[in-house]
């Protein structure tokens, strides 16, 4: 696929990705000039630990985990990035090696853009670097919360917490009709990325069961009492 046929093909997707979203058309096929679709299926490693990536990375469809292994070889799952979303910016930009590993939760597609690229559009069009400002600023807020998460608050709060910030159609915000959540992977992985053992995931989810806060359908996790979601996630 030569670079036209890359433009083409695309531009149209770029939009749809948070991170593009507000450029223009030429910005967009100078992007799309030179993004290379990347599958992966189930189980694959996108990138292992240590490794340079020479880019980034953007989720069209399925999941990815980004984690850690501990010294006596357990997990800690640091991020599972959704479609719409992008890994490995620092890593890329940065030129240094990648501290967590990437691995498909599920049969995915991706699509990776070369950090030479990316540097010149920005070198171009210096405004786009207000969108990698950006995003790093939300990674940093992100991981300010996950600390204060792990460090601070009990394992009912990471889970109500978690389940507040995953509510269909609000990403948080208690939204009158979406009162569901999707687990975005199994329920190992989610307790890994909450730093909980996935029996302490199970018996938080069973607690708020029993006090009619939510019923859980497999993957689905239906919040019937918002208010008490919300002060469960406060509580001291």
């Amino acid at each position: 696929m030569n670079s036209a046929a890359r433009e083409e093909t695309f531009v149209p997707l770029l939009s749809d990705f948070p991170l593009f979203r507000g450029l223009n058309g030429e910005q967009l096929r100078f992007l799309a000039a030179e993004c290379f679709p990347r599958s992966a299926s189930k189980g694959f490693v996108v990138c292992e630990k240590g490794s340079f990536l020479e880019g980034f990375f953007a989720v069209r469809k399925g999941r990815v985990k980004l984690a850690v292994l501990t010294a006596e070889g357990a997990e800690r799952v640091v991020q599972i990035v959704l479609p719409g979303d992008t890994f490995g910016e620092a890593v890329g930009l940065l030129d240094r090696p990648s501290p967590v590993y990437a691995q498909a939760l599920c049969d995915s597609e991706l699509l990776f853009f070369r950090a030479d690229r990316v540097r010149a559009a920005v070198t171009r069009w210096p405004a786009l670097g207000f969108l990698f400002l950006e995003k790093a600023c939300e990674r940093v807020y992100a991981l300010y919360r996950d600390l204060e998460a792990c460090c601070l608050q009990s394992a009912l709060q990471r889970v109500a917490g978690f389940l507040l910030d995953n509510l269909s159609c609000g990403r948080g915000r208690l939204l009158e009709g979406a009162p569901q959540v999707v687990l975005p992977a199994g329920k190992a992985v989610v307790a890994s990325r909450l730093n909980l053992t996935p029996e302490t995931f199970s018996r938080e989810l069973r607690h708020l069961v029993g006090e009619g806060v939510i019923s859980v359908d497999r993957s689905v996790v239906h919040v019937h009492a918002p208010d008490r979601l919300q002060a469960a996630a406060a509580q001291d």
